[in-house]
């Protein structure tokens, strides 16, 4: 087994076809992470909560409510096996 980090995804194609001329003819799948998984989660959670505020906002003004304080917050990593 072979482990590459790549870290300019526009070079992840040059690697790939590097590693067809030297012999490799099985790629048994591809991991994609971020370097830095928590502030990324930080950054999601705040565009994540942006946009269900928006969301919420529109829906109170249909019938002319207004927003109150939130009553409940979840979060999923649906798909995510562990990761953000």
């Amino acid at each position: 087994m072979l482990l590459v980090t790549i870290r300019d995804l526009e070079r992840a194609d040059a690697v790939l076809e590097k590693d067809t001329q030297v012999g490799a003819d099985q790629i048994w799948g591809l991991d994609f992470a971020v370097a830095r998984p928590d502030s990324a989660a930080t950054e999601a959670r705040k565009l994540a909560a942006a946009q269900a505020r928006a969301t919420a906002e529109q829906l109170a003004a249909l019938p002319g409510a207004k927003l109150g304080p939130a009553i409940s917050i979840s979060e999923s990593e649906e798909g995510a096996e562990g990761r953000c």
